[in-house]
């Protein structure tokens, strides 16, 4: 659903589990009624459009979304990937129980792991956070 910049919205910081990767974060934007509360109307925010937001978001918001971009699957295949292969292709390959790269996966988490601690740092304060077992909103919210 597209959330319209001429009405209230407000940043959703929304840990969501990934079969491969662990807990990572994903950055939304989320449409607020007159009554402001959250509404189901959100998008994905990312680098590449986060500028079509600016008017609610600060410079910590502008961090996150780039932190939240570089651990999504496809930054990864980008980043971990020697080979053109598809995401799924990528992490079923990496992550096969007896073929597996174990170098890769150690790389990988570790990169992810140290992307997760920056982001964590700047989450403090007024920064509304969404859990959710998929990457899909909305699950259970707490500040």
């Amino acid at each position: 659903m597209k959330v319209y910049t001429t009405q209230p919205f407000q940043i959703v910081y929304s840990l969501f589990e990934h079969e491969y990767l662990g807990y990572l974060f994903e950055s939304f934007v989320v449409q607020v009624n007159s009554k402001g509360q959250l509404t189901l109307q959100h998008q994905n925010v990312a680098t590449k459009n986060a500028d079509e937001f600016a008017g609610r978001l600060d410079a910590t918001d502008f961090k996150l979304i780039h932190l939240t971009d570089q651990i999504q699957q496809d930054a990864i295949l980008k980043k971990f990937s020697t080979k053109k292969l598809s995401v799924a292709d990528f992490f079923l390959k990496t992550y096969d129980a007896e073929k597996g790269d174990k170098a890769t996966q150690e790389a990988i988490d570790t990169y992810v792991q140290h992307q997760m601690a920056k982001i964590l740092e700047l989450l403090g304060g007024n920064k509304y956070l969404s859990w959710a077992k998929t990457a899909n909103l909305p699950g259970s919210k707490f500040r």
